[in-house]
């Protein structure tokens, strides 16, 4: 009997690692915080400082193919120590960098190559959120001589600064946003230390680069080290997430459901004496599923090494989190902010940017979601099992449904690609014509099984 739930064990935890699918490498090691993007035209983006490698700067990659290749965009800051950067795509689908080298920051258009200092302030540490609804971005800073704190406004990328500029606290640091819609989230310490009080502030937009200031409270009390926290907005509501302990402890969160008037009151979501969690990102989703919050993190525990976690909560029930799904192949590091990892939604899927090593080598890795390998098995819907899978030209498709089929291939946006009706159970379908990413095959209206095109 023993032997029987051990092994069980077994499969459920190989089922929750390889159904991720094989981590991608990216050849850069960070020296300061990276960042992940995904534009509506299906483009990935991920920024990595690399001040300790010699050649130093920041290396931009993208992807075209869903993650499963990387290729090196551009390094526009050879020779400066990097610390920290933060992507982001506004409501034109343009994509911009905001990265920090020592006190002064710099603003980086991915596609005219342009990089224009920000020479308001010399800062101490920043966030920085783009408009959906237009070119804008919107800008928080603590100034590295006073911690008073200031908000910039943007309708170019960072290229000029106009619009709505004012003092958001004379004494305040780290700022941290997110903003859905037109309505911003920041949080930030009152005071320059990680045992302050947690602040939190509601913005609205009103127009491209202007912004209306709301409530302000505290939201998480002193006392305790909370050394990292963000927010993340779904329709009415607000995911407070923060870590709570001077090591690697518990991760809360406090939710609000009127769009970040009131909270309520704390809960665990990971985190116990036995098992340490920390280093987490999370962001927001809309899509034909519905909406609310995705989720990743670190734990570590006796006997169970280090992970990478992942888990949701819909809109619709925003207390409820799935369980936790673990999906890095190697040993996972968290150290400090340059290790937290970098999560970014692709269409109804989610991509991850973390670091693990590997047999020793520390390295930076890439996954998604609906990574698949090897034969895909039965589809308990479609009754379909495709192979191979990835597949580069023929695909080959078995059916166990009797009579004339409608076979059906969409991208991941559900755009129908390819089709064919047959009444045999076994066909070979040329492929070959389809650009590299994931795609999806069923029979009728059904979406089905994902696969890789290579």
């Amino acid at each position: 009997m023993k032997k029987i739930v051990l092994s069980c064990i077994a499969i459920l935890y190989s089922i929750s690692v390889f159904s991720w699918g094989v981590d991608v490498e990216i050849p850069s090691y960070p020296s300061g915080k990276t960042s992940l993007v995904k534009t509506n035209s299906g483009m990935l983006y991920c920024s990595v400082p690399v001040g300790q490698s010699g050649v130093g700067g920041i290396n931009f990659y993208q992807s075209t193919d869903m993650g499963v290749t990387w290729t090196l965009h551009s390094n526009p800051a050879m020779g400066q120590n990097v610390i920290k950067s933060k992507l982001m795509v506004t409501g034109t689908d343009s994509v911009y960098c905001a990265y920090q080298v020592d006190t002064s920051l710099f603003f980086y258009s991915l596609a005219s190559n342009i990089v224009t200092p920000f020479t308001l302030m010399y800062v101490d540490d920043y966030d920085v959120v783009a408009s959906p609804n237009s070119n804008s971005v919107y800008l928080y800073c603590d100034n590295v001589n006073t911690n008073a704190m200031n908000r910039y406004s943007s309708i170019n990328g960072g290229f000029t600064w106009t619009g709505s500029t004012a003092l958001v606290s004379s004494s305040s640091t780290h700022p941290r946003l997110c903003m859905e819609g037109t309505r911003i989230i920041l949080n930030y310490y009152n005071a320059n230390s990680a045992t302050a009080v947690v602040r939190a502030a509601i913005y609205n937009e009103t127009a491209p680069g202007q912004l209306t200031a709301g409530t302000f409270q505290d939201v998480i009390p002193s006392g305790l080290s909370h050394q990292q926290y963000a927010s993340v907005k779904s329709g009415n509501n607000v995911w407070l997430i923060f870590r709570e302990g001077a090591g690697l402890n518990n991760i809360k969160y406090r939710l609000s459901t009127d769009g970040g008037t009131s909270y309520g009151a704390e809960t665990i979501l990971v985190g116990s004496v036995n098992m340490n969690a920390s280093c987490f990102d999370a962001t927001h989703y809309s899509d034909v599923t519905g909406s609310g919050i995705k989720l990743v993190y670190y734990t570590d525990s006796a006997g169970l090494h280090k992970r990478m976690n992942y888990r949701t909560a819909s809109s619709l029930l925003p207390n409820l989190f799935s369980a936790p799904e673990i999906f890095n192949d190697f040993v996972t590091d968290c150290i400090n902010e340059t290790t937290y990892p970098s999560i970014a939604t692709q269409g109804g899927d989610v991509g991850v940017l973390w670091l693990e090593s590997n047999s020793g080598i520390p390295g930076l890795y890439f996954d998604l979601r609906s990574y698949v390998v090897g034969i895909s098995e039965l589809d308990e819907i479609d009754n379909i099992k495709i192979f191979p899978n990835p597949m580069q030209s023929i695909l080959t498709v078995e059916m166990m449904s009797q009579g004339i089929k409608n076979v059906k291939v969409t991208d991941i946006s559900g755009r129908l690609v390819h089709s064919l009706s047959t009444n045999e159970n076994k066909v070979q379908m040329d492929l070959s014509f389809l650009q590299s990413g994931i795609y999806f095959i069923g029979l009728q209206n059904k979406p089905g099984t994902k696969f890789i095109k290579n």
